[in-house]
């Protein structure tokens, strides 16, 4: 049988590929563990918030606290939900005589059943709201809550991920809200007296009425 013979610069070939072959592999084995030879995972992450493969009723959702939130609600039925569509009727003639009208995302339903329920007390004033009329706007705020919305999705989900252990009772005491506006309190903006409370959105937000808080549209008042 007669061997076949390569020629040199064929030789040379086969070698320089196969010294390459052998660089890659060994890279890669390298990589692929730590200096103590344990094999090194992908990252993870844990933080997932993509609405595609995890909703908000999933704590996975909510990242750090999820293990101690359990107070969410998810609706069933979007009957009374809107998108783009007039604020219910009754919450607003009820609720915005005496103060802004807040959008329904900015709390998750059981703090607008806490709300809603002690409306005898509702930060020092006695509504007396008729049962009726408790149960039409409390509906209408879950179905909209912050875990449920349909608009400002992108707030809703910083909202929920930094909810407390037990439900906020009202928007001043969200973590993520309080947060955003922490430079402020030290600068002891809120005592201004064209603004006056830390709950007086639209003092600074010009656009809060149509439930838009970008930064770039805020004007803090100088007095």
């Amino acid at each position: 049988m007669e061997l076949k013979t390569f020629s040199l610069p064929n030789m040379l070939k086969i070698m320089a590929i196969s010294i390459l072959l052998c660089f890659g592999l060994t890279i890669t084995a390298n990589a692929a563990k730590d200096k103590h030879g344990r094999e090194i995972k992908a990252p993870q992450n844990k933080h997932r918030t993509s609405t595609n493969k995890w909703k908000p009723w999933d704590k996975r959702y909510y990242g750090a606290n999820a293990s101690n939130v359990n107070y969410l609600k998810k609706i069933k039925s979007p009957a009374t939900r809107s998108k783009g569509q007039p604020v219910n009727a009754l919450y607003k003639e009820e609720c915005s005589a005496c103060h802004f009208l807040y959008q329904p995302w900015l709390l998750p339903a059981r703090s607008w059943e806490l709300i809603m329920l002690d409306n005898e007390e509702h930060f020092g004033e006695d509504l007396s709201l008729e049962d009726d009329t408790v149960k039409e706007i409390l509906n209408y705020l879950e179905a909209n809550s912050t875990e449920n919305t349909m608009v400002r999705k992108r707030w809703a989900r910083k909202i929920l991920r930094d909810l407390p252990p037990t439900p906020p009772e009202s928007i001043r005491d969200v973590p993520y809200i309080k947060r955003k506006h922490r430079k402020l309190f030290k600068r002891n903006v809120f005592e201004r007296s064209s603004i006056n409370s830390f709950s007086n959105c639209v003092a600074c937000h010009e656009t809060a009425p149509k439930g838009n808080y970008d930064e770039d549209n805020v004007k803090i008042p100088k007095k």
